[in-house]
């Protein structure tokens, strides 16, 4: 099956109505309800929107300005698995920086999902036993 293309506008807009609707509350699930698209589209329209929004905030490379907190930067050794992980996000389109955003807030959503719901004890790492995957734009009932 052939889609046609998302425009920029398009595209923008849906961005910044899954942020709107994730400002509010609604659930992944919930918002791609709303909008009918996929979980993993709003997922992904999220740690878009929210890596611009980091980038927003980090401060100028200018000398007045200081270097960037550790709430603005992440440093880490990139492992040789990490280099082959982000090859693959790569293959699907993914920008490292986006890639990250992505896993992390994919992550913490599982966790505030499974403490939400009661399945494990707050601030306790729930351990993940399935993972449900779909092509894009399909969504499970």
């Amino acid at each position: 099956m052939t889609t046609a293309p998302v425009s920029r506008d398009t595209l923008t807009a849906r961005r910044t109505r899954v942020r709107h609707l994730a400002d509010q509350g609604l659930s992944l699930r919930e918002i791609a309800a709303e909008l009918g698209v996929s979980k993993d589209t709003v997922a992904r329209d999220l740690a878009v929107a929210r890596q611009a929004d980091a980038a927003d905030r980090t401060p100028d490379a200018t000398p007045d300005s200081g270097s960037a907190t550790d709430e603005t930067r992440l440093n880490m050794a990139v492992t040789p698995r990490m280099t082959d992980d982000f090859a693959v996000l790569a293959d699907a389109g993914l920008p490292r920086e986006v890639a990250v955003a992505y896993a992390v807030e994919l992550l913490a959503n599982t966790y505030r999902h499974a403490w939400m719901k009661g399945l494990t004890p707050r601030r306790v790492r729930p351990t993940i036993t399935r993972i449900v995957v779909q092509p894009e734009g399909e969504h499970h009932a």
